[in-house]
């Protein structure tokens, strides 16, 4: 048993609510973060998706003007046939030059049918980039308001964070030194609740029943104990 004054227990239980306290705003914060990285995610695959259509339509209209070029060549060539079938002095070049001239013809026309297509196909991808792009600008503002919400949240929070930083190293300047030294122990190990009060032989950390003698003592001198079930510090809270 180590008899330790009540005045100490209390503050060093007031001293593990700053703490706790503390524990809390510092998951809010890590909350906060993660909000913001969900946000720059939501943002960077909304811009992406319009990179990505946006190339999708370049490639449209490249795959287009490559269609009038064909288009454009053939029309040379007939010309050049046409030029060419003047000067022939046999119907068997005629022929040959004039068949030429109808497979040009009809590959323009499957040409131009494709273009037809590709033409439908470059309006549909326009709307659908000019939609995401609008998307994107609503979600950008939407982001940048939410942003603005986190940063004052964050900013609030590492406030309160540096008072009670304050605060525990004002109330452990007020605890005794080896009191501290064995509460800091507890905490290292513990991670959580290192003090907690004994009920009706009860270990509120962990809720299990201590052996009766340590609680009997534990009621008759003031001070603390470890308790053997969770390795806390205990101590005798008497009923309100």
């Amino acid at each position: 048993m180590r008899k330790i004054p009540k005045e100490q227990i209390d503050i060093l239980v007031d001293l593990q609510a700053i703490e706790v306290e503390g524990i809390r705003v510092k998951s809010v914060l890590k909350g906060i973060e993660g909000k913001t990285k969900a946000l720059d995610k939501q943002l960077k695959r909304a811009e992406n998706a319009v990179i990505k259509e946006s190339e999708e339509l370049e490639a449209l209209k490249k795959a287009y003007r490559d269609s009038e070029s064909d288009v454009k060549d053939n029309v040379a060539l007939i010309e050049r046939n046409r030029d060419k079938m003047k000067a022939v002095k046999t119907n068997k070049e005629y022929q040959a030059l004039l068949k030429g001239i109808d497979e040009m013809k009809e590959r323009n026309s499957e040409i131009e049918e494709r273009m037809l297509e590709q033409l439908e196909a470059i309006d549909a991808k326009e709307s659908q980039v000019e939609k995401l792009r609008e998307e994107l600008e609503t979600l950008k503002a939407n982001v940048e308001a939410e942003k603005k919400g986190i940063l004052k949240e964050e900013a609030d929070g590492r406030k309160i964070l540096s008072e009670i930083d304050g605060k525990v190293n004002k109330v452990a300047e007020a605890i005794d030194p080896r009191l501290m030294n064995l509460y800091s122990r507890v905490r290292a190990r513990i991670k959580d609740v290192a003090i907690a009060p004994v009920r009706d032989c009860v270990c509120t950390g962990c809720n299990m029943n201590i052996p009766p003698q340590m609680f009997n003592e534990l009621q008759q001198v003031e001070g603390v104990e470890i308790c053997p079930h969770c390795q806390r510090m205990i101590y005798w809270e008497k009923p309100e």
